[in-house]
């Protein structure tokens, strides 16, 4: 079980510095919500909130590297609420940007 500041730590202090480092010209989110703490198969222990916030840290390093191109693809996620607050969540943010 993993959990809120895990998955933070590891995308702020690893993949954000790889991904400065590579400058790629489009990011490409696959976009699975099955590590959801109600989802029924990851066991992995992230909110709903914490998908925004990934989703925030991922938006900013892609307007600082590529020029905001992103692409988000729906992946997995097996309990519908959690999956739905999630995906709203991750969405919300690609439409009104971060905070």
């Amino acid at each position: 079980f993993a959990g809120d500041s895990i998955y933070l730590d590891i995308i702020q202090n690893k993949l954000i510095p790889e991904i400065q480092n590579f400058k790629p010209e489009l990011i490409i989110i696959s976009a699975g919500f099955d590590a959801h703490e109600d989802d029924p198969l990851g066991q992995m222990k992230v909110s709903s909130d914490c998908y925004g916030q990934m989703t925030e840290m991922i938006l900013k390093v892609a307007d600082e590297v590529c020029d905001g191109r992103l692409l988000s693809m729906l992946e997995g996620g097996y309990n519908y609420k959690a999956l739905a607050d999630s995906v709203y969540k991750h969405i919300n943010v690609l439409v009104n940007g971060p905070e």
